[in-house]
């Protein structure tokens, strides 16, 4: 089937949409190690199957899409890791689903293999509240010069309380300094009973603010360490600069594993589609 516009538009808004939660789960400074990361924490052959249903709306009408996308850790080593991303659209009656393709991706969640220039300074400590909690924090600001952008980021992580990485500030500049992108990531909510296929598991709760040149992206995560990739459920709203809604989606787990699937690399969804008889997991806020 041929790639239309509206096809192109739909994954390309899901894979950045993917990779932003990647990168919020598991954005970390160099010297945490893969235990604290939330692909590199697991074995090699662990995955996630999720599934997201966006709106997007355009002159008082809503064009509807639906996005599966699988996910398979194929190899972790102490610096980074490489995931399989497999995809699967179902927009305006249209099904697509494009080649898989591999994401290498380091701890501190920059392109493995690519010539990017990190410095991370300490920049000492503090403490967090979260719901009255206090937790110290350790603060990192990592600094990357690639081609033609900049990005700098403060990071405020704890050893020992998950999800490690509790607040997440980034600033996105371009060639002539001026500021392309803000990003900030809060931990609102620890050890929230949530109901997973191996019983009920401690979650967070995240809150995710992403200000870009067309308006603001609001995202709210249910985040567990215990399931490949992290991010187990979230509801996103996308308003432009005027404030009305032009994109809204949710995002639901649908079945992840620790242990490699029964289906062979690659393909899963020219084999079996997403009209699978997976069992679907939905996991609730509690």
């Amino acid at each position: 089937m041929p790639e239309t516009p509206t096809l192109r538009l739909t994954i390309a808004f899901t894979l950045t949409l993917w990779l932003a939660l990647v990168a919020c789960a598991g954005d970390c400074p160099g010297e945490i190690t893969r235990q604290m990361h939330s692909w590199g924490r697991f074995q090699p052959g662990a995955w996630k199957l999720v599934r997201v249903v966006t709106e997007t709306f355009d002159e008082g009408r809503a064009f509807p899409s639906v996005t599966e996308t699988k996910t398979t850790l194929s190899s972790v080593n102490e610096k980074d890791v490489t995931l399989l991303v497999e995809v699967f659209v179902d927009a305006a009656g249209k099904q697509f689903d494009p080649e898989p393709h591999e994401v290498h991706r380091s701890f501190n969640d920059e392109p493995a293999g690519e010539e990017v220039k990190i410095v991370v300074t300490e920049l000492g400590t503090t403490e967090l509240d979260i719901q009255g909690r206090k937790i110290p924090c350790k603060i990192e600001q990592v600094e990357s010069q690639g081609a033609g952008s900049r990005l700098v980021t403060q990071i405020y992580y704890s050893e020992t309380v998950a999800p490690y990485i509790l607040r997440r500030q980034s600033k996105a500049t371009d060639p002539d300094g001026e500021v392309s992108s803000e990003t900030t990531v809060d931990v609102i909510a620890l050890d929230v009973p949530t109901n997973t296929r191996e019983g009920i598991r401690p979650a967070a709760h995240v809150k995710i603010t992403h200000k870009h040149a067309r308006g603001t992206t609001t995202t709210l995560a249910v985040t567990c360490m215990d399931v490949p990739g992290g991010i187990i459920c979230h509801s996103l709203k996308e308003l432009d600069e005027s404030g009305r809604m032009v994109r809204r989606s949710w995002l639901e787990l649908v079945d992840y594993g620790l242990t490699p699937d029964e289906e062979d690399r690659g393909g899963f969804f020219r084999r079996r589609r997403a009209r699978s008889t997976r069992k679907t997991y939905r996991y609730v806020p509690r």
